[in-house]
């Protein structure tokens, strides 16, 4: 568990390999800077088949959870919270 923010650069990935998005085989390569990430939210997990990081969501038997948090995060932003309806509305 992650106890507070840190920045890119402090995860060991970040300064051992180069980080890109695109395919070096098909030379679609678009490196990625931590400037990149300014004021926003980044999330980052295993999603790659046979990691372990996946469970049961309503409509996916095998989700990745970084997903699921993906989700959470834009679900409270863009305040579209699900509420419990009121038992008389049911009734109508």
């Amino acid at each position: 568990m992650i106890d507070e923010q840190r920045p890119l650069s402090f995860y060991p990935y970040a300064k051992k390999q180069r980080l890109f998005i695109g395919s070096e085989e098909k030379n679609t390569v678009h490196d990625i800077v931590p400037f990149e990430f300014v004021g926003k939210k980044l999330y980052y997990g295993l999603t790659a088949t046979g990691t372990s990081d996946l469970n049961p969501m309503p409509f996916d038997p095998r989700y990745p959870m970084v997903g699921l948090h993906a989700n959470a995060l834009n679900t409270i932003l863009d305040n579209k919270i699900i509420y419990e309806v009121p038992k008389i509305h049911v009734a109508l």
